[in-house]
């Protein structure tokens, strides 16, 4: 049946599914035209990842905080190589971080300031950040609501924002007006539909799970709602984040510390998503339930790559079903397992304990 409709109509059935109407989409995103000049420069922001109410220099000092790259943002950055944007990414907890141990006269309370500058250098006109904080969010002193009234008090960029903390709390979000679009789900889809639109090209998809301010109400983009298909690595977008240095302002958590301070670390992740459906988790709801895993053979490059070419010699898994893919995964420690014999690396993972076998340990 499928065959005899692409023969009769010359579409196949998934291009028929995604001829979605975004005229909503499309009148918003005029409407914003007349207000922002545009240009495609994009700044991608990681966000504190502390309280700063309780924040401590002398702690900081003893680099205990959490130092975690900007892994998302820089899958973000790298779904966007091609297309003709200037892209650069931003990480304000590393930079509050490093210039509260190495600069005396940093003030941590003017932390702002750092976007300010990066803003002013760099003169984007679109600005990404993701949400991970996971304290009350439009709290005076919370990182997210800080640097978002910044943005609207400034009020001369485009503003997008996602991760999975949002979430809880989008359409106030939009309500505010701290910011024009929210993304749910993984971003690289969802963010290329997005700029097709602001920027009248046809590269990407329809795609749903958008959320924009719509006359008196909150609308969603109408489109698919799929996962994305993961290829490539990271490793065009470390010209953007200087990993071999994270080391020197925090930690990823007690296994990298215990590893050693001295030891420059990066994160890997294998897979997105988890085989369960705990009711306390938020990963089923943000991604889907179900694992899927990036090539073995482009993670194995990425991780030549940081130790041969970045230094590094601890790295963290992000993954939360690290072992469901358990044939990929053995292919990546058989690797490790080489490195650490000639660079002496170490690596840890905090989940999935309760899958371990012997085929693994071994």
């Amino acid at each position: 049946m499928e065959s005899l409709m692409q023969n009769l109509t010359g579409v196949s059935k998934e291009q028929i599914t995604i001829n979605h109407d975004n005229n909503e989409l499309e009148e918003y995103i005029e409407s914003l035209k007349n207000t922002y000049s545009l240009n495609r420069r994009i700044l991608l922001v990681q966000l504190p990842q502390l309280q700063l109410e309780s924040f401590s220099p002398d702690i900081a000092r003893t680099k205990s905080y959490y130092a975690f790259p900007p892994a998302g943002l820089q899958w973000v950055a790298k779904s966007l190589e091609g297309r003709n944007f200037d892209v650069d990414i931003l990480d304000l907890n590393y930079c509050l971080l490093k210039n509260t141990i190495f600069s005396k006269d940093f003030d941590y309370n003017n932390w702002i300031s750092i976007l300010n500058q990066k803003i002013g250098e760099f003169k984007p006109s679109i600005i990404g950040t993701t949400c991970i904080n996971v304290s009350k969010l439009f709290n005076s002193t919370n990182p997210f609501n800080v640097m978002l009234s910044r943005l609207k008090e400034i009020n001369r960029h485009l503003v997008i924002v996602g991760g999975a903390s949002i979430m809880n709390d989008y359409e106030a979000c939009l309500e505010k007006g701290l910011c024009h679009f929210v993304i749910d789900g993984e971003g690289e889809d969802r963010i290329n539909f997005l700029l097709d639109k602001i920027f009248g090209e046809s590269c990407s998809q329809p795609t749903a799970r958008i959320f924009f301010k719509f006359r008196e109400g909150i609308a969603e983009t109408k489109g698919t709602n799929k996962r994305i298909c993961l290829h490539g690595n990271l490793i065009s977008t470390y010209k953007r984040v200087p990993v071999e240095e994270y080391f020197k302002v925090g930690v990823l958590n007690h296994y990298s510390r215990m590893a050693g301070d001295h030891k420059p670390f990066a994160t890997l992740q294998l897979g997105r998503g988890c085989r369960m459906n705990c009711k306390f988790c938020g990963v089923p709801k943000f991604i889907g339930r179900g694992v899927y895993n990036h090539p073995c053979p482009d993670l194995i490059e990425e991780i030549n790559y940081l130790v041969k070419e970045k230094g590094i010699r601890h790295f963290e898994w992000l993954d939360d079903d690290l072992l469901a893919g358990r044939d990929a995964l053995k292919e990546i420690l058989k690797e490790l397992i080489r490195l650490r014999k000639n660079y002496g690396i170490t690596w840890a993972a905090n989940n999935g304990l309760i899958s371990q076998d012997v085929s693994v340990l071994r």
